[in-house]
């Protein structure tokens, strides 16, 4: 008897994916892939999560499941460099223990477009679509920017078509919060225990400003830990 849409099964497969130049700027970084219905071969697309920061595997995966199954779509899910199963080494320290490593100087635009590029690369897909969530959907307008002959199309969820602009409201949103916003979020980012005592009340306020205005919470998304079980290709 044939399976019925709801019935269907598709696969799921795990794998690394060896990325960089092994060399200060561009480390090489082995990033975690999960991919849905790999038979299908077909009309790729690649899937981006939110932050920056935000692992996409590390959500709820199951409407990626779904999508595969119902749209016989091969379906990527990406945990970007540095993010969930993409830590990169001494990531996880804290400043000052032994093994940590300063990567500050990658987060950029252009450092995360040459990432997604040579994912693309590895995964040998030639023209997929991009699925980018807020943060992931500004990522594939700047990829096709810089690489419009290398995706098929845009599906953005939640997003902002200039980052600076956007950067530019969230600094004057933050200071209607609380006036000391931003040298409170500084002191979180460079230092110690005390830096985290005075962020938790703006993060407070924030959640409480949020859901005032908009009906919404915030929440915290922690890393997840690394796991073993991927293979490298």
């Amino acid at each position: 008897m044939e399976r019925r849409d709801h019935e269907r099964v598709t696969s799921v497969h795990n794998i690394r994916l060896l990325i960089g130049e092994g060399t200060e700027n561009d480390p090489v970084v082995n990033v975690a892939v999960r991919i849905y219905g790999e038979e299908y071969k077909t009309n790729e697309v690649i899937c981006l999560a939110g932050g920056p920061g935000f692992s996409a595997i590390g959500k709820d995966l199951a409407p990626f499941a779904d999508f595969a199954r119902i749209h016989e779509r091969t379906t990527v899910v990406v945990d970007m460099p540095g993010t969930g199963m993409s830590i990169l080494p001494g990531q996880d320290k804290k400043k000052g223990e032994e093994g940590y490593r300063d990567y500050s100087h990658l987060w950029t635009i252009e450092q995360h477009v040459k990432w997604l590029d040579a994912i693309r690369l590895g995964l040998g897909t030639e023209k997929p679509d991009l699925l980018g969530n807020s943060w992931g959907a500004m990522l594939a307008f700047e990829y096709a920017l810089s690489h419009p002959e290398n995706i098929r199309s845009i599906i953005a969820i939640g997003a902002m078509e200039s980052i600076s602009d956007y950067q530019r409201d969230s600094v004057q949103h933050l200071l209607e919060i609380h006036p000391n916003a931003l040298e409170i979020i500084k002191a979180y980012e460079t230092s110690d225990d005390e830096g985290k005592k005075i962020y938790k009340p703006l993060l407070d306020a924030i959640e409480t400003t949020l859901t005032r205005r908009h009906g919404l919470g915030v929440r915290m998304q922690l890393l997840p830990e690394a796991r073993e079980n991927w293979e490298v290709q």
